[in-house]
């Protein structure tokens, strides 16, 4: 069985946080994640380098200013990565903490004491940088988010109980106060929690981005509303529901006279005024109904356990807050209405077949006049 030292465990840990420097400066800028977190979090990785790899010396004397400058970035970094709005007083005043309790070591003036507050205030770091990885992946598994907690309490853990230790002054030197240099079980836990560490941060990008490209293939870019692929499958799944008794409507919506604003003010103002619209129809519907840009000028809304009247009452507090509602482009207002076609879902009335109906109602509407609501002609058999 090979046997390996504590300087061979440094270097594979060094090996392994320039690695780690790569990747993040690969997802910072070819990939554009998140560029500002990914470039704290590699020069958080690349403070750590040095103390692993100097020898007896200057640089190794600097160990500890690298190490908590390294703590300071990744925590930075990890709030910016989960966009978290919290204050930076807490950790600029524990990075002053012990980078003044570091230079006091270095002065010569009481060692064993400042060599303590250096370790508190790198355990202190480590849990909050836990905390926020915390509060910022309520989205996931209950076990997901242990896993990449726990490394950070671990690490904090060791810190608190080494400051403890030196803070005490005891003569004797135990495995807490040991140089990692001279304990390769030392140097194997810092190497398993720095790879779990930085794992489980890139893993964490990594989901986001996925998440990102998968929320892409879903909405809208221009508005942030479902896009006509999400608005299918929803529809398929109400269709289920709809088998079972259960009632849902479409209401499809189409912008009066869009055409104009695109001709007199140009394509950007018919963007601006597509953001608006999605606004107001979002801010007007239910968390469990489904908003979607149909195409062009066009919008739906799809409306699960919504009976007739409910969705006529809405159709028609949507066409009258549209028109009411102020919309300007570079000093100068324009009015908004829409034609509102309303169709009820029922067991023989499939995806396509609601969508037809909603599509014609809609049209009848704009025949009659525009800004109005009209609504699709009933089949037999439907629950609502």
């Amino acid at each position: 069985m090979i046997e390996l030292d504590s300087n061979t465990l440094l270097l594979v840990n060094a090996l392994f946080g320039a690695l780690a420097v790569g990747v993040w400066l690969l997802l910072a800028f070819p990939f554009r994640v998140a560029r500002q977190a990914c470039v704290l979090l590699a020069g958080a990785q690349a403070l750590m380098l040095p103390p692993l790899l100097a020898g007896p010396g200057p640089v190794q004397a600097l160990a500890g200013i690298c190490t908590l400058m390294a703590l300071g970035m990744l925590s930075l970094g990890l709030r910016q990565l989960l966009r978290l709005r919290q204050q930076r007083l807490d950790l600029l005043s524990l990075l002053a903490l012990g980078l003044f309790a570091d230079l006091a070591r270095l002065s010569g003036l009481s060692t064993g004491l400042s060599t303590a507050l250096i370790s508190l205030s790198m355990a202190a770091l480590c849990l909050l940088a836990g905390r926020d990885l915390l509060l910022g992946s309520l989205g996931l598994a209950g076990w997901l988010r242990v896993g990449l907690v726990a490394p950070y309490a671990l690490l904090a853990c060791f810190l608190l109980l080494r400051g403890i230790a030196l803070a005490q002054q005891e003569p004797g030197v135990g495995w807490l106060l040991q140089d990692p240099r001279r304990h390769a079980g030392l140097a194997a836990a810092w190497l398993v929690l720095a790879m779990a560490i930085s794992g489980g941060l890139i893993a964490l990008v990594l989901s986001r981005l996925i998440q990102r490209i998968e929320s892409l293939t879903r909405h809208d870019p221009l508005t942030g509303l479902c896009n006509r692929r999400e608005l299918r499958e929803q529809l398929a799944r109400q269709q289920v529901r709809a088998q079972r008794g259960r009632c849902h409507a479409l209401l499809m919506v189409d912008l009066d006279h869009f055409k104009r604003i695109n001709d007199e003010l140009g394509h950007a103002a018919g963007d601006a005024a597509l953001r608006h619209v999605a606004r107001l129809l979002q801010a007007s519907l239910r968390e469990q109904d489904c908003a979607a840009r149909y195409g062009g000028e066009e919008f739906a809304l799809l409306l699960p356990d919504t009976p007739l009247a409910g969705a006529q009452a809405l159709a028609e507090r949507l066409r009258a807050a549209l028109a009411a509602s102020v919309w300007s482009w570079q000093g100068r207002h324009w009015p908004l209405t829409a034609s509102l076609g309303l169709a009820m879902a029922a067991p023989g009335r499939f995806a396509d077949a609601l969508v037809e109906a909603a599509d014609r109602a809609m049209y009848q509407a704009k025949a009659q006049g525009r800004n109005r609501v009209c609504l699709a002609p009933p089949v037999e058999g439907a629950a609502c």
